[in-house]
C-alpha cells in the first residue's frame, strides 16, 4: 500500500511539474513575444528621434546662416514683443574674433554669433540714433 500511494504521489508531482513547466514555457514565450514587441517600437521611436534631431539641426542652421549677415526685429501689432530674427554667415566667425565680439572657442556656436551680431546691431542703432539727435549746422 505504500508503494501505491508512493506511486500516485510520484505520478501527481510529475503532473503538476508537466503542469508547471507548460506554465513557465508559455509565460517565457509571451515575455519573448512582449521584449521583441518593445525592442521594435524603442527602435522605431529611437529612429524617429534622430530624424527629428537631424531635422530641428537643419532648421537651425538654415534659420541662422545666411548668405548675407542680417537682423531683422518683428514687432507685434501691439508694440509690446519684439522678436529678432537674426542670420549670419559662418564665415563672419573669424571677423567676430577679430574684433573681440567671440572668443576663439565659440566657433560653431550660433548662439553666440548671433548674439555678436546683434550687438554690432545694438552699436550701429546707437551711433544711428546718436547722428539724428545731434544738431546740424
Amino acid at each position: 500500500m505504500i508503494k501505491i500511494i508512493t506511486s500516485q504521489y510520484h505520478n501527481e508531482l510529475l503532473s503538476t511539474n508537466k503542469e508547471l513547466t507548460d506554465q513557465i514555457k508559455e509565460l517565457s514565450e509571451q515575455i519573448n513575444w512582449e521584449l521583441d514587441v518593445y525592442r521594435a517600437e524603442r527602435t522605431r521611436l529611437e529612429e524617429e528621434l534622430k530624424v527629428a534631431k537631424d531635422q530641428v539641426s537643419q532648421l537651425q542652421k538654415a534659420y541662422a546662416s545666411a548668405d548675407e549677415n542680417s537682423v531683422t526685429l518683428r514687432v507685434s501689432d501691439d508694440l509690446t514683443k519684439v522678436v529678432p530674427i537674426v542670420r549670419f554667415k559662418p564665415s563672419t566667425f573669424d571677423k567676430f574674433a577679430e574684433l573681440g565680439y567671440l572668443k576663439d572657442e565659440q566657433e560653431g556656436n550660433t548662439f553666440a554669433a548671433q548674439l555678436a551680431l546683434l550687438t554690432v546691431v545694438q552699436e550701429a542703432l546707437g551711433q544711428i540714433l546718436e547722428s539724428f539727435t545731434e544738431e546740424v549746422d
